[in-house]
């Protein structure tokens, strides 16, 4: 294994018998072969990498519609007072028997309503939970990109998860695939932490080829070998009518299990 302009370099065969295998592989290998692979093996490269994601995908979940089955979707302002969300959650929960609570909200809703009323993250995220809240939207605009950013999104996600408060994440498809990688080992490495990532989004940001979409779900059923659920749809969030019902078959094929 060498370096060339700082990116390591890997031999393309050996990367190719891990896909076989199904093995996990690192930031560094999968960057490499999105890389390199697509323009030593052309088209080929892009049915290895569709081939290994068929295969892990037989290992998870089949077909689902979100919400699941006993959920109830809660719509939240984030411009409202923070005792009014509660208060909200509150009333939902009283008037359902049991039910499991998504909300709207996300990481950086919850950042802006507790710098705008200087409450403690650590406490808002426990008051949500008191109040009935189960999971809240992992939703992530691509302005949101910066190392500093990212990683106040997921202490949220950890405040919440200390409290029984789930998430999903989103993985906007206007990044680059180096960006797509970086985001996914991130994710990767706090579910196997924390397994507290419902699922991830597919977050459709901008218009994306059909070719592209695929490759990215592909990317994240082979890098995301830890969460069986790979969705194009959260609370407030639908998705389906953007994709063909043939681009949609396919999808399903390489991963997409949640719609």
């Amino acid at each position: 294994m060498n370096k060339i302009f700082g990116i390591k370099e890997f031999e393309i065969d050996k990367i190719l018998s891990r896909l076989e295998k199904g093995e996990r592989l690192g930031i560094d290998e999968t960057s490499y072969f999105l890389n390199k692979a697509s323009k030593l093996l052309g088209k080929e490269a892009n049915r290895k990498l569709f081939e290994a994601a068929k295969k892990i995908t037989s290992q998870n979940p089949s077909l689902a519609s979100f919400p699941f089955q006993s959920d109830t979707l809660l719509v939240i302002n984030p411009a409202k007072k923070a005792e009014d969300i509660f208060n909200s959650i509150n009333s939902v929960r009283l008037k359902n028997s049991t039910p499991f609570i998504r909300l709207n909200l996300t990481p950086f809703d919850i950042l802006v309503v507790t710098k705008r009323e200087k409450i403690k993250v650590i406490d808002f995220c426990r008051s949500l939970s008191e109040s009935g809240a189960g999971a809240i939207s992992g939703r992530l605009e691509p302005k949101y990109q910066n190392e500093f950013q990212l990683d106040e999104f997921f202490s949220v996600i950890m405040l919440c998860q200390k409290f029984g408060i789930q998430s999903s994440v989103h993985l906007p498809l206007s990044f680059s695939d180096i960006d797509k990688i970086h985001h996914l080992a991130k994710v990767r490495e706090f579910a196997d932490r924390t397994k507290n990532i419902s699922f991830l989004v597919l977050y459709i940001d901008k218009k994306i080829s059909t070719s592209k979409f695929l490759k990215a779900v592909a990317l994240t059923r082979l890098m995301l070998d830890n969460l069986k659920y790979i969705s194009i749809s959260d609370t407030g969030l639908d998705q389906e009518k953007l994709l063909s019902k043939d681009v949609l078959e396919e999808a399903v094929k390489l991963g997409l299990n949640l719609i």
